[in-house]
């Protein structure tokens, strides 16, 4: 999987990073 180097950082920094970038790709794209 491609996210394993961001299990390393913590559960929860992944989950966080993963929602900071949805929300960036939302506002460049405005899907």
């Amino acid at each position: 999987m491609r996210d394993a180097p961001f299990l390393l950082i913590g559960e929860g920094t992944s989950e966080i990073q993963k929602s900071i970038i949805s929300k960036r790709l939302l506002d460049e794209y405005r899907i």
